[in-house]
């Protein structure tokens, strides 16, 4: 078993990756974990103490800023500082506890940090702790490439951003037959005719059937688009960027032709794991849908293009952690190219549905009117309110679905996001 020193030690370790080498932070937590001989428990621990510091950075920034005249973010002592401050804040674990193991692991040789300034430093947090669990962050607290890239919002939707981002996110459940939600009702609260958002007081192991392949987790964003079309309508379906997976199930689930793209070899090994235990049978083509010939066309093309992920901030708070920002130049240029192909490749009248996990205006609507000026044969095609929850607060005047990270009936976390539907209009 791992005592504290060991467990925070692995926590820094994470930190550091995620930090200085850009990793993300479920793919770097299973690196480095893997070949630990971690229990649960210590398993549990490390997870949620990076969570928590990772969704409270921006405060506890905040609150070093106060203790310290000048620290340089990417050495050891502020790691330690990051995640002790975290336990000690926001996870109640005993004070005594976290500061000798912090001082502890500061005196180790591949540490290079003073146990004297890490002890010093926790001793005036433990002493002022009620007074630096008001610190309140304000939007010129977050990254400035953050801000700089959303200067199109208005006032209003920054607050309610401010309001929204580092809170925990909801459990979200969608199930493979329409019929199986009656079994999940008393979890939580509906949010459309096949999901349901699971209630706080349960965790994922509290819910039944996930390995029988009944449900699977997906944001009610990330399903809301294609739960607003008729998929039953189009016959030769692609679905680009398949993993995770939740719009291929969503596909699969109406027995249709689809053919699925996902380059990445290790998400598609996670995906080919999810089709298996959903007992659906389809195979992933693992290559870039870029290099595709185009011989054969499709009807409709759901084009789920790699963005700056900014909209799952909430399940992916390393986003703001990481010392590296998004290459927006190539991500603008490779959503372009994927959105061009996908054109190339639709038939007469068909429709690409166009998303990204972002709200930002340069992965979403700029990008919209940047493809239509050079299609000309494309316009937008609206969509529908229903009777999917809240779908109609994420619809614009343009009829694309646009939104924050955001909060409907009352305590659900729905993640930004944007999708947009295209129509070929040749004749």
């Amino acid at each position: 078993m791992y005592d504290g020193i060991e467990s925070r030690l692995i926590i820094h370790e994470i930190l550091k990756l995620i930090r200085n080498k850009s990793n993300n932070f479920d793919e770097t937590f299973n690196l480095i974990t893997i070949n630990k001989n971690l229990n649960i428990q210590n398993k549990k621990f490390i997870h949620n103490t990076i969570l928590t510091t990772l969704r409270h950075k921006i405060i506890i920034d905040k609150i070093i800023n106060n203790i310290v005249n000048k620290i340089d973010q990417n050495n050891d002592s502020y790691l330690l500082l990051l995640s002790s401050i975290s336990q000690i804040l926001f996870l109640n674990i005993k004070e005594y506890a976290v500061v000798y193991s912090t001082v502890e692991i500061s005196k180790k040789n591949k540490i290079n940090s003073s146990p004297k300034f890490i002890n010093g430093c926790l001793r005036r947090i433990i002493r002022n702790k009620n007074i630096f669990l008001k610190t309140k962050v304000e939007f010129k607290d977050l990254p400035e490439w953050f801000i700089e890239k959303t200067k199109n919002l208005s006032d209003r939707k920054k607050n309610i951003l401010i309001k929204n981002i580092f809170l925990q996110p909801s459990l979200h459940l969608v199930f493979k037959k329409k019929k199986y939600i009656k079994k999940y009702i008393k979890f939580g609260k509906i949010t459309s005719d096949r999901s349901i958002a699971v209630g706080m007081k349960y965790n994922f192991a509290d819910i039944p059937n996930f390995k029988n392949g009944e449900w699977w987790i997906q944001d009610y964003l990330s399903m809301l688009p294609l739960s607003l079309i008729n998929i039953k309508k189009y016959k030769n379906i692609a679905d680009v960027g398949s993993a995770p997976g939740g719009k291929l199930f969503q596909l699969m689930s109406s027995q249709k032709k689809i053919t699925s793209f996902e380059k990445n070899k290790n998400r598609s090994n996670i995906l080919i794991k999810n089709l298996k235990r959903l007992k659906f049978n389809i195979t992933i083509n693992i290559k870039d849908f870029l290099e595709t010939k185009n011989i054969e066309k499709f009807d409709l093309i759901i084009l789920d293009a790699p963005c700056s992920a900014v909209g799952t901030i909430r399940r992916h708070p390393e986003i703001f952690f990481k010392k590296i920002r998004p290459n927006f130049d190539s991500l603008i240029k490779n959503q372009y190219k994927l959105l061009q192909k996908s054109a190339k490749l639709l038939k007469n009248n068909g429709m690409i549905i166009y998303m990204v996990c972002s709200f930002l205006e340069i992965e979403t609507i700029k990008q919209i009117e940047f493809f239509l000026q050079n299609n000309k044969n494309f316009t937008i095609s609206r969509f529908d309110q229903s009777n999917n929850i809240s779908s109609k607060n994420f619809i614009n005047k343009q009829g694309a679905i646009l939104t924050i990270p955001n909060t409907i009936l009352k305590d659900v976390k729905v993640d930004g996001y944007f999708a947009c539907k295209l129509i070929k209009n040749d004749n």
